[in-house]
């Protein structure tokens, strides 16, 4: 009787989540492909993480904050025991800052529209005088600001995006 061998684990797009913010707290990454058995592992760059079978095409993976403290690409595979098995192609994730953009568009001769996107949450402050400031953690909306106006965007400390 031959023993029965397992496949190379292969992983598709996206993982879940596809990004992660640099000195978050842990958190838990999914990973979807075939061919992963109950003793498949996912690694961060070639470290095995806690890891839990789903299905044959999903595992989760416990991420310690201390893989995601400082801004980086990360490698990641599932590596699958013997007989047969081995390591699955290699995806990247990126543990960066989400990027912020800002459009300003003419509405007419009197108004500007400034729209912008960022996450998670957003409050506007009156200031004093003709000026308003816009925090934001998350934004994802657009403001019709007085003209002539003046915007200014200050980057949170770290570990707040």
């Amino acid at each position: 009787m031959l023993a029965q061998s397992n496949p190379v684990p292969f992983v598709n797009q996206p993982l879940v989540p596809s990004a992660i913010a640099p000195a978050g707290p842990s958190f838990t990454l999914t990973v979807n492909g075939t061919g992963f058995v109950s003793g498949s592992v996912v690694n961060w760059n070639g470290t095995p993480l806690s890891t839990t079978f789903v299905s044959d095409s999903q595992l989760t993976a416990t991420v310690p904050a201390s893989n995601i403290a400082t801004p980086s690409t990360s490698s990641i595979t599932v590596s699958s025991p013997s007989p047969g098995g081995g390591t699955s192609n290699v995806l990247f994730l990126a543990v960066a800052a989400p990027e912020t953009s800002v459009q300003f568009a003419a509405v007419n001769s009197n108004t500007q529209v400034i729209s912008m996107n960022r996450h998670p949450s957003s409050e506007i402050l009156p200031g004093t005088g003709s000026s308003t400031s816009l925090r934001t953690t998350r934004m994802d909306r657009t403001l019709t600001p007085s003209f002539p106006f003046l915007l200014t965007i200050m980057a949170p400390s770290k570990g707040q995006w």
